[in-house]
């Protein structure tokens, strides 16, 4: 499958770059500027670079899933403990049966298909770009519990969500039909790419980030983000339909290339609100002098990944290492003071990377 992931840039707000140059301001008042960046990819049948970068071409395995997300923050804390920010982020989901995948990685590579073979194809797809504005306000209760709550409003002109369902046959080692049930909703028409007028979504977003020192060698963080959400449409494109293969062309090695035929009714949704799926991490942690150890995990979509690792001081620092026995990837990271990096693969070839994640975060 192909999972496209685009990070477009963003101007910086002129009261953010003021702080910046006016350093006495942040430090002799009460503002201190932060960056924050999370970018996150997951691919089971192909690696992410691959799927990224290259449509999908490449070396395809068993796989039922690829999802990813890219959160990008930039803003200011006021007194440590009201937060204002500008947020850009984007959140991917697919999830499909193995024959989709098989199918889609044979054809997109030109492969022979196997004949008289009968593919289940099933797909199902949530997309959502947004950028907007974040409030943040940090508590601290009895001295043992910090809880950040967060509320963005969002707005979004890109957003697609919806299910395909039905089954192909191959005829000969290049050419196969289907026949698909189609229902999904957009402002952009990925699968039939028929034009659509421009569209726009606004809403909110709670997040709660709960930090709690349970005794003096234990603690434990609990993360949720899009606890709650509402995203808000008029006049979304949506479209069901039957569709098949009966318009086909074949291109000068011989393979097919299929223009789908619909059978339905393309329409609008008057009013439809998008509930984003929340995500969940925990961690827990017991530290020993200069020594932690903890275990983490990450649920949404469906899906838990989790990892077990260790942190040490390291005079003014704390380098850090993580292991994902999902897919045994690692995480390398350090803290220095008020800058912190962490890197995660799960093999050195850039050309197999499977899982990816490089979080930075940084307060000036």
């Amino acid at each position: 499958m192909s999972l496209k992931l685009h990070i477009k840039g963003w101007i910086i707000p002129p009261l953010f770059i003021y702080c910046l140059l006016q350093s006495s301001i942040i430090y002799a008042g009460s503002l201190t500027p932060f960056f924050k960046t999370d970018i996150f990819a997951y691919s089971e049948p192909i690696a992410v670079k691959a799927a990224l970068f290259d449509d999908g071409k490449g070396r395809y395995s068993k796989g039922k899933r690829q999802f990813a997300w890219s959160w990008l923050e930039l803003g200011f804390l006021w007194q440590q403990k009201v937060g204002f920010s500008f947020l850009r982020r984007y959140d991917y989901d697919l999830r499909f049966s193995k024959d989709t995948a098989k199918l889609y990685g044979m054809t997109v590579n030109k492969q022979d298909l196997p004949v008289g073979r009968e593919f289940f194809v099933d797909l199902k797809t949530d997309i959502f770009h947004a950028k907007g504005l974040r409030i943040s306000y940090n508590s601290f209760l009895f001295d043992r519990l910090k809880i950040t709550t967060g509320l963005s409003y969002l707005q979004t002109g890109y957003f697609i969500n919806g299910d395909l369902h039905g089954r192909a046959t191959v005829l000969a080692e290049n050419d196969y039909d289907y026949v698909a049930d189609v229902d999904y909703q957009y402002t952009k028409d990925e699968l039939f790419d028929r034009s659509v007028n421009d569209i726009n979504g606004h809403g909110f977003s709670l997040d709660i980030d709960a930090y709690l020192d349970i005794t003096p060698a234990w603690s434990a963080q609990f993360k949720i983000t899009d606890l709650l959400s509402w995203i808000y449409w008029k006049n979304l494109p949506q479209t069901v339909a039957i569709t098949t293969s009966d318009r086909k062309k074949f291109d000068s090695d011989g393979y097919i290339h299929i223009n789908p035929t619909l059978t339905g009714r393309e329409g609008e949704h008057s009013n439809y609100t998008q509930i984003l799926s929340p995500r969940s991490m925990l961690n827990i942690k017991y530290s020993y002098f200069h020594y932690t150890a903890f275990i983490e995990g990450y649920y949404q979509y469906d899906f838990l990944l989790w990892n077990t690792g260790c942190s040490i001081k390291t005079g003014v620092g704390n380098a850090l290492i993580k292991y994902w026995p999902k897919n045994e990837a690692v995480t390398i990271g350090y803290k220095y003071q008020k800058f912190e990096i962490e890197i995660t693969a799960d093999h050195f070839e850039i050309d197999k990377v499977k899982m990816f994640q490089l979080f930075i975060a940084y307060e000036f």
